[in-house]
């Protein structure tokens, strides 16, 4: 997954960008600068990444988690209203090519799945969901949360054609 921001970022939200990158394995976060969203999309589909996230900002703090599905005709799978807490450690990426296993219970538990191309399979990369939070744990450092704790305050998922799919 590529990981980026919006073009007017905030220092709060870099930081996201770069804990979010600690604990989604094959990650890659990249400073967006004056680059256009197509020039994302073609980096990403260059280095092989099925998705893309955006993090979008208000008043300084992250308020938008976007996701594109990278192909060849590449489309807006939906987005996540939020607020985030950061965690402020720092681990390293991980860098081997293993599943991020999506953990927990909730509505939004599939289309998180679907985000962030996660699976149920076990792996030490966890994505937990509990009363809409997403928490993550790296088994292979800490038995402890890592990354950053972000609260889902709404949810869409958008059908084939970029459209609204539920509310």
């Amino acid at each position: 997954m590529l990981i980026t921001s919006s073009r007017r970022t905030s220092p709060k939200a870099r930081i996201f960008c770069k804990e979010l990158e600690s604990v989604i394995p094959l990650s890659f976060y990249l400073l967006r600068g004056k680059k256009s969203l197509r020039s994302i999309i073609d980096l990403a589909y260059e280095k092989g990444m099925d998705r893309l996230c955006i993090i979008e900002t208000k008043k300084e703090e992250p308020s938008r988690v976007s996701f594109i599905k990278v192909d060849l005709d590449w489309q807006w799978i939906g987005h996540m209203d939020i607020s985030a807490s950061l965690r402020g450690e720092k681990i390293p990426s991980i860098d081997e090519d293993i599943e991020l296993s999506i953990q927990g219970k909730g509505k939004d538990l599939e289309d998180l799945a679907y985000f962030f191309n996660a699976s149920s399979e076990d792996s030490y990369a966890i994505l937990y969901l509990e009363n809409n939070t997403i928490n993550f744990y790296r088994k292979d450092i800490y038995s402890n949360l890592v990354g950053p704790e972000i609260k889902i305050m709404d949810l869409y998922r958008y059908d084939k054609n970029g459209q609204n799919d539920q509310t």
